[in-house]
């Protein structure tokens, strides 16, 4: 184990324990909070790497707070690494139900939780609820430090951070799961105590920083902060000069001891087996995750994968294999944890790509059973158009037709889409004998359906419009008479009037319109107007 010597004038020196799952950032979020100096890139480094980590254990000073020492192990580094012992500790417990090995909890993480003052532990929120061996085996052995044997008997703060949490909310949902890994963990051990005797647990979410705005990222560790801080205040300080030395020394040793006598520290060549099943893991669903993003884009998209079955079969065999090839070495001889650790990853990844594909089959084929569908009632509606009498009856046998190749294609488009021992089945059998009782449903409500009377209506009231005869104008030439006429008295003209008659005879309009006024001169005045004046018309309308 590193050796860490660091000098503070503070009068307590307050430990944080801050380990977790790998790949997740833990580095980044313990230096953003704490301004320590842990490598954020040797996590994510290559297997082989000259940065990755070469100790079991890290330790910082915070640069802002220089009261506060930070203790870091990953679930990711070199053989003896804090990392190892957890995954180690989750091997051995998965080895331990076939009698291979006895487990317990990992002496570097119960070191860790027994001088901390407050303890981080790291965890996916993918992982939440399905039981990882590495989160089950950390949980064990922070616990295990509090308990009788080696702990301080008081309760600790312990703040389960969840990596790629929901941005929208979702805290509640967080925190039942966590309590119940908690619980789950808690129970292995056979406490007589209460968990809330032990810890005093705390949850918070953080959003993956591609999945959220850079100020809500920011909002989020900013909250963490604020809640380690706010829990550093109300603590003494598991270093605090007050406690002596020596006290602590021997505290730390017991606890030691304790895990060992019933944990022992495995060989060099199986540590460095089960840290190299962890990497094949983790470059596996690497490997994979373009193939699975690129399924679900394309169901999101409605997109097609007519070949979906090949590829993904192509796919999987593939990531498959390269993991079998990377974690052959876990199969010698001697090495029974790592073998055990070899098969628990193996079926994880196993597990998850089957259902990655059984999703996108299902997705697939439910894609291609709305499409095949709408495409016979499709044909259905063009038989109606061939009735000459659009309220007689469908042909049954060209009906019946068109259903028996519709479940022919469909079976060999579904035959495409199985995965074979995984999801669909051979040349579409199964598939088409459902998508055929489908199709006879449709067939036999197709009567009654909104579309089928709709089209049946149209025709029919586009047949009653063409039947319907429109009469023909004759052709004629009718004469029309008008007589318009004027009685004009010598007078001042403060008098006058008109009248009008109307009579329609003979097919024609003929009119009479005779009109008075006073306003004629006196003739001796030289005035020589008619009394009286008629003016007859004659018009003819003639239709060709």
């Amino acid at each position: 184990m590193t050796r860490v010597q660091a000098h503070s004038d503070a009068a307590a020196l307050k430990v944080v324990s801050s380990c977790g799952a790998p790949g997740c950032g833990r580095e980044a979020v313990v230096n953003s909070i704490f301004g320590t100096s842990f490598d954020e890139a040797a996590s994510a480094a290559l297997p082989g790497d000259p940065s990755r980590r070469r100790s079991l254990c890290e330790a910082s000073v915070s640069s802002s707070q220089p009261d506060v020492l930070v203790l870091g192990a990953s679930c990711r580094g070199a053989a003896a690494s804090g990392t190892n012992t957890v995954a180690l500790a989750g091997a051995r417990a998965e080895a331990a139900a076939s009698g291979a090995v006895t487990g317990g909890p990992a002496e570097v993480l119960a070191l860790h939780a027994t001088l901390a003052d407050v303890a981080l532990l790291h965890v996916w929120e993918s992982d939440l609820g399905r039981a990882v061996p590495t989160n089950r085996a950390a949980l064990r052995a922070l616990l295990a430090a509090q308990g009788p044997s080696g702990g301080s008997g008081g309760a600790r703060p312990l703040v389960v951070v969840v990596h790629d949490a929901p941005v929208d909310g979702g805290d509640s949902s967080l925190k039942t799961a966590v309590q119940a890994e908690v619980e789950a963990a808690w129970s292995d051990l056979r406490d007589g105590r209460s968990l809330e005797d032990v810890v005093k647990l705390q949850v918070h979410g953080l959003p993956d920083a591609s999945r959220c705005t850079p100020e809500q990222r920011a909002a989020s560790i900013a909250a963490l902060q604020s809640t380690v801080q706010e829990l550093l205040t109300k603590v003494p300080g598991s270093l605090a000069a007050a406690n002596g030395a020596g006290a602590v020394a021997e505290q730390a040793r017991r606890t030691w001891a304790g895990a060992a006598s019933v944990l022992p520290l495995p060989s060099s060549d199986e540590l460095k087996a089960i840290c190299q099943v962890d990497e094949a893991y983790a470059e596996a669903v690497a490997a994979a995750e373009p193939t699975v993003n690129k399924w679900l884009g394309a169901l999101r998209r409605g997109g097609a994968m007519p070949n979906f079955g090949a590829e993904a079969a192509d796919a999987m065999n593939r990531v498959l294999g390269t993991f079998n090839a990377q974690t052959r070495g876990a199969l010698r001889a001697g090495l029974a944890a790592a073998a055990s650790h070899r098969g628990v990853q193996r079926r994880r990844l196993v597990r998850w790509l089957n259902s990655e594909a059984v999703a996108t089959h299902a997705g697939l084929l439910s894609e291609l059973e709305a499409s095949t569908t709408q495409k016979v009632e499709q044909q259905l509606l063009g038989l109606v158009k061939q009735l000459k009498d659009p309220s007689g009856p469908l042909d049954d046998a060209k009906a019946d037709a068109l259903v028996r190749d519709a479940v022919l294609q469909y079976a060999a488009a579904a035959s495409k889409l199985a995965v074979p021992g995984i999801c669909g089945s051979e040349g579409g059998t199964q598939e088409a004998t459902a998508m055929a009782a489908t199709l006879g449903e449709l067939l036999q409500t197709f009567g009654e359906s909104n579309a089928n009377k709709v089209l049946r209506m149209n025709r029919l009231q586009r047949q009653m419009e063409r039947s319907k005869k429109t009469p023909k104008n004759p052709r004629a030439v009718v004469p029309n008479f008008h007589l318009a006429g004027l009685v004009r008295q010598v007078g001042s003209g403060n008098l006058s009037g008109f009248a009008g008659y109307a009579l329609g005879a003979f097919g024609g309009s003929h009119t009479i319109n005779v009109g008075y006024a006073n306003d004629r001169g006196d003739p001796e005045d030289g005035d020589d107007s008619p009394l009286l004046r008629l003016q007859p018309k004659v018009h003819f309308d003639v239709d060709l």
